[in-house]
């Protein structure tokens, strides 16, 4: 195309973040096609839940909660839905969830 640098430059910065939105739609892409798998995850119950839930985010929301659910998946799979205690019960053990950035993490990005 004999682009010009100022070209390449305009066209690399409209293309930033599209790695990122690439492998967030990847995230969705792989858990709606693990979910539509077992279908013993779909029951009319879970999908009308799944459905009031997600009815409510955007799309940059859901994406997020996607890639949130994805990063803390080894402590989801710690939840015991079934024999959950009663909700004003103590926890004996409790998973540890991640939220947000890791200081240090960000620390040593700065």
């Amino acid at each position: 195309l004999n682009l010009s640098p100022d070209q390449k430059s305009e066209l690399q910065s409209a293309s930033h973040g599209m790695e990122e939105e690439r492998k967030a739609i990847e995230t969705i892409y792989t858990s709606l096609t693990a979910l539509m798998s077992n279908s013993w995850l779909m029951n009319s119950g879970i999908e009308e839940c799944t459905e009031q839930f997600t009815s409510i985010l955007n799309p940059t929301q859901m994406s997020k909660f996607l890639l949130w659910a994805d990063h803390n998946s080894e402590a989801i799979d710690q939840l015991d839905y079934v024999n959950a205690p009663p909700a004003n019960a103590q926890p004996n053990s409790s998973p540890t969830f991640a939220f947000g950035i890791d200081e240090s993490t960000a620390m040593e990005e700065s």
